[in-house]
């Protein structure tokens, strides 16, 4: 390339500074006086721009603006209210707009889609449906809800199917995900309107639950739960707040922050919920503890049913053989269920069992049905119960199965895995410990089946808990040689090893030490004892004295059986808890407008017979900020509670 030809190219083009610098400050404020941009001298303009961007909108006042002629001989003139409308540019600077039908028309399509829109998005909110679908585009036989219904609204109305979808402006359709999450996100702030105005200034209680979501993103539920103004207990979810990480500092602050969005106090919670982890429910360092230090009133009380899981949980985990069984007891399900044919096998053993015992069987609606064996669930311990009773009656059938897979090999880790299982199932201390747990989810499964009603009086939840763990406490001081007995013919029946009690008990891990106890001893007091003491143990540190004290005083305000359980003392102990709701006077004043309102009562046709359940599950409150009366209120459901 030549000299000549690279001059050409490098060189630097003449800017034209010819025009004259300007004052800013004598820039005319009137679009109708402002000169082009491209007429100020090129090195002012940006400063220029920055001037007008700065002195914000003009509206010119007070001008006479000429009339046109509008479709024939109509005259119309331009309005100082219309100076929003425009394309976006210098239309009523320069050259004037007159296409004002177009406009209004474009505006009551706009209104049209909008309207459809959000319509559709009410629906599909209601019905918990999901808005958008795996494959949106233009041949996809499916859509997803909100594009198919708007497209259902448009072969329904042929009004409406000449504005949206293909027929809409393409930046205009009001169907985009953004447009879509935009509507949800105006009707979720309608809801939490209506929850707070709802809620008043009332007090409330707090329910937390934090869990992981599909993208591996910790998130935390926010829910409360309040008395409305007609007496009726609501719970309402009011938010979903994402937490990097789990601790109890980190969920506190996530809470301040949406109750302080919402214009809700700490001071008015009367009470918390959540699961047993150490980071929510800890005493010293969980995150009630951290409420409790600015609102002593905001009692935690966790939920009766899962405290009883969490009971058998413990239990499970801290003993090891216990443990094993349970492992042992989810392979030998996943074995015996892993296919129809062994589920029909041991079906067919059970029908052949059954037939041999004929002559000695009671028979009866609902009696000798078949059964197979019973999953356990991860979330739902009772069902071990379930379980552990179809795997002690379906024993031997299950032996059966167990010896066919053995002897046919058809694969051989299936037929190791059966032989393992095999030889664990006719071990004494299999069974020893399936009829122990069995006997133990026995004594509290009426009390797990209780506490999951949706209605539950709270003197009897109360009563049975204590009962529970009286019966526990009695097994363990006088059920051993019952249960041994239990066990010793179990083995008998089905040709097992029987221990020997007086024997020396022999350690199968090392066999060659001494141990230096009996059989009894060891099966006496390392097992039965030791599971019994981590159950009631267990059962003391769930249901701890706090929580029931303050569930019978809450009773007390019952007003079933013509207010049997009326009781003032501990309506005044209740008192005492909420220092916040009630002052050093009002305590006073209370044991005089009790006794005054629990006679009133007495004698009130209206309360006669009154059935709790019936009425929505309401119980009477103290209500100090209406005139000092007694007025009604739900009843705290154990199901929440």
């Amino acid at each position: 390339m030549s000299r000549d030809v690279m001059a050409r190219f490098l060189k630097k083009k003449k800017v034209d500074t010819s025009s004259e610098l300007i004052d800013l400050d004598t820039l005319p404020s009137d679009p109708y006086d402002r000169k082009p941009i491209e007429s100020y001298n090129v090195n002012q303009r940006d400063e220029i721009r920055r001037a007008y961007i700065l002195r914000g909108p003009y509206q010119p006042r007070g001008i006479e603006f000429p009339q046109t002629t509008f479709q024939g001989d109509e005259l119309r003139k331009f309005k100082e209210e219309w100076s929003h409308f425009g394309d976006g540019r210098d239309t009523f600077v320069s050259g004037g707009y007159n296409n004002w039908k177009r406009t209004h028309k474009e505006k009551r399509e706009y209104r049209l889609r909008l309207s459809a829109s959000t319509l559709l998005g009410k629906r599909l909110l209601n019905g918990g449906l999901a808005f958008c679908g795996h494959d949106e585009s233009k041949d996809s036989l499916n859509k997803g809800n909100f594009l198919e219904l708007l497209e259902l609204m448009g072969e329904m109305n042929e009004e409406l199917a000449k504005v949206i979808l293909e027929n809409a402006p393409a930046n205009n359709q009001m169907t985009s995900p953004k447009i879509q999450a935009d509507i949800k996100h105006c009707y979720a702030q309608e809801v939490i309107k209506q929850i707070l105005e709802e809620l008043g200034d009332d007090v409330f209680s707090l329910l937390v639950d934090e869990s992981c979501d599909v993208s591996k993103k910790e998130q935390m539920a926010v829910v409360i739960r309040f008395v409305d103004k007609v007496g009726i207990v609501k719970e309402r979810f009011i938010g979903l707040v994402h937490v990097k990480e789990t601790s109890a500092i980190t969920l506190k602050t996530a809470i301040d922050d949406i109750l302080a969005r919402y214009g809700l106090s700490l001071k008015r919670i009367r009470g918390q919920g959540y699961d047993g982890a150490s980071n929510m429910s800890g005493e010293f360092n969980g995150l009630r503890a951290l409420i409790l230090k600015e609102n002593v009133s905001a009692f935690y009380i966790h939920c009766f049913a899962h405290q009883l899981q969490l009971v058998v949980v413990a239990v499970a985990h801290k003993h090891t053989p216990i443990w094993r069984v349970f492992e042992t007891i989810t392979c030998l399900t996943n074995a015996v269920c892993a296919s129809s044919k062994r589920q029909d096998m041991l079906r067919e053993n059970q029908r052949r069992q059954l037939e041999k015992m004929e002559d000695v069987l009671c028979t009866g609606s609902g009696l000798n049905q078949e059964m197979t064996l019973s999953r356990p669930g991860d979330t739902r311990w009772n069902s071990h119960y379930k379980t552990l009773s179809r795997l002690i009656s379906l024993y031997p059938n299950i032996m059966e199965v167990l010896g066919w897979l053995v002897e046919t090999g058809q694969t051989l880790p299936c037929s190791r895995q059966a032989d393992g299982l095999l030889e664990d199932m006719k071990k004494y201390d299999f069974v020893f410990y399936i009829h122990l747990m069995e006997h133990i989810l026995n004594i509290t499964h009426t009390l797990s089946q209780c506490l999951q009603r949706k209605e539950q009086d709270l003197m009897n939840a109360v009563k049975l808990v204590s009962s529970t763990k009286n019966q526990l406490e009695k097994f363990r001081l006088e059920g051993f040689n019952e249960f041994l007995e239990k066990v010793n013919s179990f083995c008998d029946m089905y040709e097992l090893e029987v221990k020997k009690l007086d024997d020396e008990y022999v350690n199968p891990r090392w066999p060659r030490r001494k141990t230096n106890i009996t059989n009894r001893h060891y099966y006496e007091y390392d097992c039965f004892n030791a599971v019994l003491d981590l159950q009631i143990q267990e059962f003391g540190n769930r249901f701890n004295e706090v929580t029931s004290e303050l569930l019978v005083c809450m009773s007390c305000l019952s007003p079933c059986d013509n207010f049997s359980a009326f009781d003032i003392p501990n309506i005044l102990k209740l008192a005492e808890k909420y220092p916040y709701d009630f002052n050093e006077e009002e305590k006073r004043r209370l044991p005089v407008q009790l006794e005054n309102y629990f006679n009133f009562v007495k004698k009130d046709k209206q309360f006669a017979n009154l059935d709790v359940e019936a009425r929505g599950g309401r119980m009477l409150r103290l209500d100090r900020k209406s005139s000092n009366r007694i007025r009604g209120k739900p009843l705290v459901k154990m199901s929440a509670i």
